[in-house]
This record gives C-alpha cells, sequence and structure tokens, in this order.
C-alpha cells in the first residue's frame, strides 16, 4: 500500500518537474543547487492532474489554477547512491507583470521516503508571473532565495 501511494506521489512531483506551463520542454528541470542540497521545483497548469490525484491532494482542477510543487534533497554523501528527502521551512509569492503580488500558501506532503511542499495560485490565459521562493532546509540558518518567471496558458 505504501509503496504505491508513495509511486502516486513521486508521480506529482515528477510531473511538476518534468512538465512545463507552455507544453514545452524548456523547463523540464528546474533546480537550483545550494550547498549540500538540491531544491527541485516547478509549476502547471491544475487540470493535467487526473481527478482522483486532484481529490487526493485536495486540489481544484482548474484552467485558472497552477500548481506549484517544491522538493529539496540532501546530495547523497559519498559511497550513498540516493539523495535524502528533507524538509525545510517554504514560503513562496507571485507577481503578475502590474506588479501585483500574492502569496502560496504552502503545504507540506510527507511519506515514507518523500517530502514536498505543494501550492495552487490563479492564473489566466497568456500570463506572466515572477515566482519568488525562500527555502531553508531543517537545520539550516539562511534562507535561499529564488526568483522564476514562466507564462501561463489556460486555453
Amino acid at each position: 500500500m505504501h509503496k504505491i501511494r508513495l509511486w502516486k506521489i513521486w508521480s506529482l512531483v515528477v510531473a511538476g518537474l518534468l512538465l512545463s506551463f507552455g507544453g514545452s520542454g524548456a523547463h523540464a528541470s528546474r533546480f537550483e543547487v545550494v550547498g549540500d542540497y538540491v531544491i527541485h521545483y516547478n509549476a502547471l497548469n491544475t487540470t493535467i492532474l487526473s481527478p482522483k490525484m486532484a481529490q487526493n491532494y485536495n486540489i481544484t482542477r482548474s484552467k485558472n489554477r497552477a500548481l506549484l510543487t517544491i522538493a529539496v534533497r540532501k546530495k547523497a554523501a559519498e559511497g550513498e547512491m540516493l539523495d535524502q528527502a528533507v524538509s525545510a521551512t517554504v514560503k513562496a509569492g507571485v507577481v503578475n507583470l502590474s506588479e501585483q503580488y500574492s502569496a502560496v500558501e504552502m503545504r507540506e506532503i510527507r511519506e515514507p521516503a518523500a517530502i514536498y511542499y505543494i501550492g495552487v495560485f490563479t492564473i489566466n490565459n497568456a500570463e506572466t508571473l515572477d515566482l519568488t521562493l525562500e527555502v531553508t532546509p531543517e537545520g539550516e540558518g539562511e534562507p535561499h532565495i529564488f526568483k522564476f518567471r514562466q507564462e501561463f496558458f489556460t486555453d
């Protein structure tokens, strides 16, 4: 049971990491390397989620909603094969080109071998948004703040 659920959760994270907003592969693998950590992130329209997956995570599927996904992994030590999921303090916000700011409420999803953060925000067709992420891996003092810009399409 846990293996199946874990696979479904990782499917959500992978979808977020591999799919780009406009359908092109230009943003296929987004990540930031910060010291011993790799922060994976992406955003996508919620309509790509299956109805069952959206229901499981209490996400409203809508062409005017986007899903932000963030996963923080500690790099594998020498001799180890896999990075380790770590918890973090995650804050996010979006700014449109008219400089209107909206905070994105992030929530943690925790599984035995996975920890990630998701948040939903409103989008409009052909809208370009600047997303700001503030990520502090557990045990680290200073947050890593970075931005990315993405255009969203709803039609």
